[in-house]
């Protein structure tokens, strides 16, 4: 009891000593609820994509077995990945007050989320729907009761709690079984570089730089031809995406109103999707969301051509039919709204070098 006494009296000191600091110092900027939880989300994101990305392709299906300790029946590196993030989009839903899907609810993730760059788009796609869902809340709704498969969990506040620990949790996992196959985890690593959230991107390419883009020839879902060549003279923007890609639906909506708002001064925005069941899952898709761009289905050889690794890729083609810039990953949608204008304003009749 004397102890606890103590700690209850040291909280109140330092509390007290806060608030008399905060009286004679100049008064600083607060940060809103939402804002303080999304660094958290930044701060976990930093650490857990990174760690993914080490574990090199082959060794995916890795699992502790019985050499290592007392292991029997445990998840595999792909499993833990895919694991915290379908327990991260879970958490999103039920921040925003919706209903979880069976991969959420299960924290096992899509089946169709195979190789290590569908795990790792559907794991970055997981920490966006994250910053998606805090930036809804606010200091009514924090700790206000909402609808929740828990008998304890009920609020906003729980559910990001819950992802930050959650992921926190398997990092450490995801951590020991890079250290088990000998790779040391970036953060370990001398000066490790943080992975930023949405990164903008470098500029735009000088024009001496700039190499033709692959070129393709494929038809939209009313079988009318999307060529490439056929857009010289407008800049163009080529988004490889798919349905199952979070990350793709998060920046898809910006593509749809610069679509709405450059298409007179000569942009056009092309998506190419990725999805393995083509225009079964991709036309009522782009109907729901009213896409107003031309979408076709790509195959792995045109998004190799393009340098994919992860979706969603972003890339785009000057007036001349060069690549100015790509984007993997999230767009930061004021920079690419900068490039985008950038690129409309520059010659149309300059011939291609």
């Amino acid at each position: 009891m004397k102890k606890t006494n103590c700690i209850i009296a040291l909280i109140v000191l330092v509390t007290c000593t806060t608030v008399a600091r905060a009286q004679t110092d100049k008064p600083r900027q607060q940060r809103s609820i939402a804002e303080v939880l999304d660094s958290w989300i930044t701060t976990v994101e930093r650490h857990v994509v990174p760690a993914a990305d080490a574990m090199p392709e082959e060794k995916y299906r890795f699992a502790p077995d019985l050499a290592c300790g007392e292991f029997k029946g445990v998840r595999t590196f792909a499993q833990q990945v895919k694991h915290l993030a379908a327990n991260n989009y879970g958490m999103a839903a039920l921040i925003q007050g919706r209903k979880r899907s069976d991969e959420m609810a299960k924290e096992t993730g899509p089946d169709s989320v195979r190789t290590k760059a569908e795990i790792l788009e559907y794991l970055k796609g997981s920490f966006a729907a994250l910053h998606e869902a805090v930036a809804t809340i606010n200091e009514k709704n924090v700790v206000q009761p909402t609808a929740s498969p828990s008998q304890w969990q009920k609020t906003r506040l729980s559910f990001a709690v819950d992802a930050v620990t959650h992921s926190f949790d398997h990092y450490g996992q995801l951590v020991e079984y890079l250290r088990m196959n000998g790779i040391v985890p970036p953060e370990s690593r001398p000066q490790a570089p943080l992975v930023q959230t949405n990164p903008a991107g470098p500029s735009l390419k000088a024009k001496a730089e700039r190499k033709v883009a692959p070129g393709f020839d494929l038809n939209d879902a009313e079988g009318k031809s999307v060529k490439l060549s056929a857009l010289k003279g407008r800049v163009v923007v080529v988004n490889f995406w798919a349905t199952w890609c979070h990350g793709c639906q998060t920046e898809i909506p910006s593509f749809i109103e610069f679509e709405k708002k450059y298409d007179n001064r000569g942009l056009t925005i092309v998506g190419i999707s990725l999805d393995d069941d083509g225009w079964k899952s991709v036309s009522p898709w782009i109907k729901e969301k009213g896409v107003n761009y031309p979408i076709v289905i790509g195959n792995g050889d045109l998004s190799q051509k393009y340098g994919l690794v992860g979706m969603p890729l972003s890339v785009l083609v000057d007036r001349q039919g060069r690549i100015a810039n790509s984007h993997a990953g999230v767009v930061d949608t004021t920079v690419f709204e900068q490039q985008i204008e950038a690129l409309l304003g520059e010659d149309a009749k300059e011939s291609v070098k």
